[in-house]
This record gives structure tokens, C-alpha cells and sequence, in this order.
């Protein structure tokens, strides 16, 4: 969870509201909810200032180099609020039943649950990344889009084991 607090941080600061040609139908959903809060980053703007580097420097936890520069939007969904709560939790449910996306991650500690559900059309390319973390009192839903190998998506994977 930290560590999606520090990157979301971290690119709002140096983010420009821009359009996007990616949408993401989670934010076309709740991005107005009340009792949830919403980021949409257009990003694939960012590649060439420098800001996408020094973020892969500040998480040093994560290593989102080999990925951050193939996103082209971030979407963040999260939610303490019960209602709140229930319908980003409800999004999982319908996501782990599509069969467009498939589960490529899940860790249970006690009450908690972190899920990751991949979208691609290949076995190479992967379009969207989606990242569930489940607690008591929170909800966050974590979309990535862009282009990514399933490579990447791996790389990224194991450097949270670290």
C-alpha cells in the first residue's frame, strides 16, 4: 500500500492534466463517486522529461523501470468509506469471472488480499495490469495501461518479493 501512496504522490506532483487515447471503465465508473477517491494520469506524456526516471529512483522498494515508460495511463480507485468499499471490492469479483483477464498474483496475510489480473491479446503483450489490494478498512484498485511484455509484468512481480 505504500508503495502505491508513494507513487501516486509522486506523479501527481509533476503531472499536467492531459488527454488520453487510453479510458479505463472502472474510472468512467466510480471516477464521480462520493465515497470514492479517483487519480486518472495520463502518462505516456511524461516519457521524455525525466520525471518517470526520478519516480523509479524515489521507489526503491519497486523496480518500475522496465516498465514505467511503456505506461500510457494510471488509474487509482480507493475507498474507506463501507459503501465505497463494497462496490470497488464488487469490481473484483466481475473481473476475476472475465474471461479477458487473468489472475497472475494473489497473497493472503490474515485479512488482507493483493490480487493482479493482467489483459492482453497474446502471450507476449500485456495491455492492462490491475492490481486489487483488499483490507478491513480500505479498498485500492491500481489500473495500469500500455504496453508492457509479460516480462516486464514479471519483473515487476518479483522485485516486490525482495
Amino acid at each position: 500500500m505504500k508503495r502505491t501512496i508513494i507513487l501516486l504522490t509522486l506523479l501527481i506532483l509533476g503531472s499536467v492534466s492531459l488527454a488520453a487515447q487510453t479510458t479505463s471503465k472502472l474510472y468512467d465508473k466510480f471516477g464521480d463517486s462520493k465515497d470514492i477517491t479517483s487519480v486518472y494520469m495520463p502518462l505516456k506524456w511524461l516519457a521524455n522529461t525525466g520525471i518517470l526516471n526520478k519516480l523509479a529512483d524515489e521507489v526503491d522498494d519497486v523496480d518500475l523501470g522496465p516498465i514505467l515508460k511503456k505506461l500510457t495511463l494510471l488509474v487509482v480507485l480507493s475507498s474507506e468509506e463501507e459503501q465505497g468499499i463494497r462496490r470497488l471490492n464488487a469490481e473484483r469479483s466481475l473481473i476475476s469471472k472475465d474471461k479477458n483477464y487473468s489472475l497472475i498474483f494473489q497473497v493472503r496475510d490474515d485479512e488482507d488480499t493483493i490480487a493482479g489480473y493482467i489483459k492482453s491479446k497474446d502471450d507476449i503483450t500485456v495491455e492492462e495490469f490491475v492490481l486489487f489490494a483488499l483490507e478491513d478498512d480500505e479498498t485500492t484498485i491500481v489500473q495500469l495501461f500500455g504496453k508492457m511484455t509479460m516480462e516486464d509484468v514479471q519483473r515487476v512481480a518479483a522485485s516486490v518479493d525482495r
